[in-house]
């Protein structure tokens, strides 16, 4: 009877080890060809020499013991690659960003699947998030790494992870500290913006990168000012400036700006020259002009009311004087 509870006990154990056992080991998987046709031990060789494999002790120096990757029970059960949850089970993918692997294949060329994914059997997601989010084991009792951005120790180091510099948690093949994502923000708050000039604009901090300012809008909305802004008065200056009301007509007068009421028309010229028998004209290039009253022949522009008339032989003596002394005086009669 204790024969038979001892082989029930045995039975359920492989039983229930059958159950909990993953379906994606990270040893197997590793070793032998996965979906693609290819093994991940040929781009990331170091685990196929067992325990004494250079990759195995770079994840032991740089875990906290073997019961990082496997359950208290040591290195015979195996690591679960999906698994990030930080339980009995840890895997693979709690240091290595889950959501970045796929794209990180995928643009390293490793051979699609069938449905042209790389590497998807092990890393399904390709969402990755940016490189300095953290995975979920860093600064954890897992993992001696905590810093996403950072290949502690650095490339070429017996610590470097990939030996390429670190790991590259969004899968764009730029690791850690080299990555964009990884920068030092550009700003912490709206003050570390300020270009310290009026005219730009309010600059402000958004998520870590200064963006400029809206430039201050100084048109006031009268069309023959010059508007401008003014640095040193912190203010905007509208300089009113007649010849953007310039009409090119000299006879209307001269326009003017009124820097609030805009263009004011100036006063028409007087081309009036009092006299009867001109005919009073103006251009608009020239101004003024007089033209002589034109009348038939024989007929002569009276300036008493510019009226064209007969043409008298004289109107004053001195009309007819011929310069002669021997033929005496002559004189203007009718």
């Amino acid at each position: 009877m204790k024969k038979l509870s001892i082989l029930s006990i045995f039975l359920f154990a492989i039983a229930a080890f059958a159950v909990w056992a993953p379906s994606v080991d990270a040893y197997p998987e590793y070793q032998t060809a996965n979906g693609a046709g290819d093994s991940c031990s040929q781009c990331h060789p170091g685990f196929d020499g067992g325990f004494a494999g250079p990759l195995h002790s770079i994840h032991l120096n740089y875990t906290n013991g073997c019961n990082s990757c496997h359950n208290a029970g040591g290195g015979s059960i195996p690591v679960l690659i999906g698994s990030s949850d930080g339980g009995a089970q840890p895997g693979c993918t709690g240091c290595h960003q889950a959501d970045g692997l796929q794209e990180h294949h995928t643009n390293a060329g490793a051979p699609p699947d069938g449905n042209g994914l790389a590497c998807a059997t092990c890393h399904p997601n390709r969402s990755p998030v940016p490189e300095n989010v953290p995975p979920p084991y860093y600064g954890t009792s897992v993992s001696a790494i905590d810093d996403p951005c950072s290949s502690q120790p650095p490339p070429g180091e017996d610590g470097d992870l990939q030996g390429d510099g670190g790991l590259d948690n969004d899968g764009d093949l730029i690791y850690d500290e080299a990555d964009p994502d990884c920068a030092e923000p550009e700003c912490l708050e709206d003050a570390d913006c300020d270009d310290l000039l009026f005219c730009t604009g309010v600059e402000t901090c958004v998520d870590g990168v200064c963006v400029a300012g809206t430039p201050v809008d100084c048109n006031d909305g009268v069309d023959c000012t010059e508007d401008t802004c003014d640095e040193d008065a912190d203010a905007c200056v509208h300089t009113p400036n007649d010849g953007f009301c310039d009409d090119s007509d000299v006879c209307n007068g001269q326009e003017t700006c009124d820097p609030v009421n805009g263009c004011q028309s100036g006063t028409p010229l007087d081309c009036d020259d009092g006299d009867l028998c001109t005919i009073d004209g103006c251009g608009p290039l020239v101004g003024c002009v007089y033209d002589p009253v034109v009348c038939p022949a024989g007929q002569a522009c009276d300036p008493a009311d510019g009226i064209c008339k007969p043409s008298a032989e004289c109107t004053v003596d001195e009309d007819c004087d011929d310069l002669l002394y021997c033929t005496g005086v002559e004189t203007c009669v009718d």
